[in-house]
């Protein structure tokens, strides 16, 4: 033992200080774009923060417009990972940009006031509806909508009007329709949902319009889910919901794309009002390819290491596991030439 535990020692010292000189820690700080403020990306973003710095990551929290400018943050190197609305993201995005995945779906509601005559969303090519702020994902989904019911769509249907001055507004009498795309548990929602002098209008060929608009999905709201007692909704109500990914450039430390997994799976994993759990996160999803390490974690899940040390042990493990083989070799037959020459004696 005195002879070989100072070879052990000598070895994990070489191997520690070779191993941080020829291969350096990244960075464990990590830039993720949010959202508005009281909105439900940064509510997500936060709760992935907590999960982070729990495994010794920092994280940066960047407060944006929205979809639209996390993509551009993310497009100019300016942040790491960004949540970003389903159908924002194309074939024409930045090559080097990929998805982690789809993690949650915010359904496109669409209310309408109860005097306002309407069978279909193509009804209300003259109404005058808020649909969004310009630059946010929202407006753009809306104005994609639009399209697809064709024809022309008159100004007074593209109104600018911001979520909650637009719930105002259409319970004033001042809108005849409002567009969001909101999270079920958002306050104005829950207000609108409940409001006698608003209707919920459902998207009756959801699934078809989902068909044909891959960033979107088919859901449906279950009669009586919002309040048993008062049944409401008082029937099933079909609808679509965009579903949000979380995008990273290709170039960023699979530890961290992992460790980002990891987080998300545990906020988005329990189901909601109108999804069962299990039902995200989903790996299929997304407007853009996956990083080979998130089509990994999807079918394998968090690394041995990963789930039994923190970040930093983790990935110093993982950085350096050749060398500390290296290393192991050439004790082994250090070893097996001591032992075999004290044998002679």
């Amino acid at each position: 033992m005195r002879t070989v535990v100072p070879f052990i020692i000598l070895g994990a010292i070489l191997w520690a200080l070779l191993a941080f000189v020829f291969f350096p820690a990244p960075s464990n700080t990590v830039r993720i774009a949010a959202g508005v403020q009281g909105g439900a990306y940064i509510g997500f973003a936060q709760r992935y923060q907590r999960i982070l710095t729990e495994q010794g990551l920092t994280v940066d929290i960047i407060e944006t417009a929205g979809s639209l400018e996390n993509l551009r943050l993310l497009e100019n190197k300016d942040v790491d990972i960004a949540l970003v609305q389903g159908g924002i993201a194309s074939p024409r995005t930045d090559p080097g940009i990929k998805s982690l995945g789809g993690f949650f779906a915010e359904p496109v509601w669409l209310f309408v006031s109860k005097d306002y005559p309407i069978e279909d969303f193509g009804d209300l090519r003259e109404a005058r509806m808020a649909i969004g702020e310009i630059g946010s994902g929202q407006r753009s989904l809306a104005l994609l909508l639009q399209s697809e019911w064709g024809g022309d769509w008159a100004q007074s249907s593209q109104l600018e009007t911001g979520a909650e001055a637009a719930a105002e507004a259409l319970l004033a009498g001042e809108l005849d329709a409002v567009i969001y795309i909101a999270a079920v548990n958002a306050p104005f929602m829950q207000d609108l949902l409940r409001h006698e002098a608003v209707d919920l209008i459902a998207f009756e060929r959801a699934p078809a319009l989902a068909r044909r608009q891959p960033a979107l999905t088919a859901v449906t709201l279950l009669q009586g889910v919002i309040d048993l007692d008062k049944n409401q909704p008082d029937r099933d109500i079909h609808l679509v919901a965009p579903v949000a990914q979380l995008l990273t450039r290709q170039g960023l430390g699979k530890s961290i794309q992992s460790e980002m997994l990891d987080a998300a799976y545990q906020v988005h994993s329990s189901g909601s009002l109108l999804f069962l759990p299990g039902t995200f996160p989903d790996a299929n999803l997304t407007d853009l390819p996956l990083t080979s390490e998130a089509k990994r974690y999807h079918k394998r899940g968090q690394k041995t290491l990963r789930a039994l040390f923190s970040f930093r042990i983790a990935n110093f493990f993982e950085r350096s596991w050749m060398l500390g083989l290296s290393f192991s070799v050439l004790l082994l037959a250090l070893f097996g030439r001591l032992f075999r020459s004290r044998s002679r004696f």
